[in-house]
């Protein structure tokens, strides 16, 4: 039990009477109490004539229950198994149990590296939190995981108890250095390599060749070719060490939207023959084909580096062109379209058809295209509503609009060297190759050129898609049809 005496001086009691009508309010600050209790209170007035009756106990109060005591003896190490990963030990004590807290129920335990402290996503591979079980009190609790990456980790672990309430974690810092952790499995592994000529179109697929993406128009047969880098392309055998998936990462005619298929899967040679469409853009890669067991162990798939193919249809390799809006030449040209470098374009080229939404670049050296050397980052556009450009980084940085274009033989006419009323309508670049016919009247408008043709075509095809790309652009009445026009 608890007794608390509490005074009032006999003028503060007087002041108050003269001014209050009814009851004084009086309050006082009872410390020391004892967690999860119940307590009642009495109170009696006491004067120079006596004490008086203690009043009737008051209401019980529940007071809240304490916080559990932290985790004991807090120890952190790094080791490998005996499957070479790098795992992690964390032990500790497990807390007597203080009065008023209730018993311990489990312990929480969390581990994220230092620079994710204040923004935890939980998408995060390297972010852990689980539940531990308990056990006696000053029993030793070990908790083991695994490590997928080196940095420097920070450690929480707290206990929980029956009443829902944590105590206040016990912090570790934790180091995991690059040279702890082994090769990862994809690096130990040498991916295959393209041979210096990888393809070798062969002529029309047969109607039973197998094909893919629902593509039309016209198909080739063709002879890819890969050996093993350790080997040398003209040793490379007919046989690797390990098997092969072809994939093919692509885009439609007209569309921004990456498309990837499988050609084949599992192949043990270094030749194949597959189907492959004209006038389609292609990314091939070459990917180790891993058991489960391995791929478990990785967080990425060996592969090749890309190949970046499109075809005519005769077979010929058409070459994409990526080219920036270049102004402020310094012998005065005006401003105009030009090319990027040419060790530049098949990265670009591959980037933009495997879906990366934006492509690091290095120049060494400065180049005819007036392009300085320096770093640059190229993010792409969906060629709709979204152009894509070109920034340079670094002090003196600019941005620029890019663009991708294809010139077969027949369009290897620039735009530049067209007139204002020869170029298409859309996109002001190029040249006019198509025209919107209206079977109504029976003639037609020379307006755009073909890449805006085809996205005309690929939009109209859709249900429900804006009327502005269902009229032609000239008169704006609806077209039966869009036709190219050889001059």
């Amino acid at each position: 039990e608890l007794h608390r005496e509490v005074s009032y001086s006999l003028a503060s009691v007087a002041e108050a009477l003269e001014v209050a009508e009814g009851p004084i309010a009086c309050k006082t600050r009872v410390e020391g109490l004892m967690p999860n209790a119940r307590y009642a209170f009495m109170l009696a007035a006491c004067n120079g004539a006596g004490t008086s009756r203690w009043s009737p106990l008051s209401a019980f109060l529940q007071t809240p229950a304490a916080p559990p005591q932290s985790p004991v003896n807090t120890v952190a190490t790094l080791a490998q198994d005996a499957e070479q990963q790098v795992v992690v030990t964390i032990s500790w004590e497990c807390p007597p149990e203080l009065p008023g807290s209730g018993s311990t129920c489990a312990f929480d335990l969390q581990m994220l590296p230092v620079e994710m402290q204040q923004v935890r996503p939980s998408s995060d591979r390297r972010l852990v939190r689980e539940r531990v079980a308990t056990a006696k009190p000053g029993d030793r609790i070990c908790w083991a995981k695994a490590l997928t990456a080196p940095g420097c980790y920070v450690i929480e672990v707290a206990t929980e108890s029956s009443n829902g309430q944590k105590s206040t974690p016990a912090v570790l810092t934790l180091e995991a250095r690059p040279e702890a952790f082994p090769p990862s499995l994809a690096d130990l592994m040498v991916p295959p390599k393209w041979s210096e000529e990888p393809y070798l179109a062969l002529g029309p697929a047969a109607e039973g060749v197998p094909r893919f993406g629902n593509l039309e128009g016209t198909w080739l047969q063709t002879l890819l070719l890969w050996g093993e880098p350790a080997l040398g392309v003209e040793k490379s055998t007919r046989t690797l060490s390990s098997s092969i998936d072809v994939l093919c990462f692509f885009r439609r005619p007209g569309s921004s939207q990456v498309f990837r298929a499988t050609l084949a899967s599992e192949v043990t040679t270094s030749r194949l023959q597959v189907a492959l469409p004209t006038h389609v853009p292609m990314s091939l890669r070459l990917a180790v084909k891993l058991d489960p067991k391995s791929a478990a162990r990785t967080s990425r798939q060996p592969m090749s580096e890309p190949l970046a193919i499109m075809f005519n249809d005769d077979g010929e390799p058409l070459q994409p062109t990526w080219e920036i809006w270049a102004r402020n030449h310094p012998d005065g040209q005006p401003a105009r379209w030009t090319s990027i470098p040419q060790e530049l374009q098949h990265c670009i080229e591959a980037a933009w058809l495997e879906g990366h939404p934006k492509v690091a670049l290095q120049l060494p050296h400065a180049t005819e295209g007036r392009m300085a050397p320096g770093s640059y980052e190229l993010t792409f556009g969906d060629e709709r509503q979204t152009q894509s450009t070109v920034k340079k980084l670094g002090p003196g940085g600019w941005t620029a609009k890019a663009r991708r274009s294809v010139l077969s033989n027949e369009d290897d006419t620039i735009a530049v060297a067209a007139s204002t009323d020869e170029l298409c309508v859309i996109c002001m670049e190029r040249r006019r190759t198509h025209a919107f016919m209206h079977a109504d009247t029976g003639d037609g408008h020379l307006a755009v050129c073909v890449d805006c043709a085809e996205a005309y075509r690929a939009e109209a095809a859709v249900p429900g898609g804006a009327r502005a790309v269902r009229n032609c652009p000239m008169c704006r009445r609806s077209f039966s049809a869009i036709h190219r026009i050889y001059q």
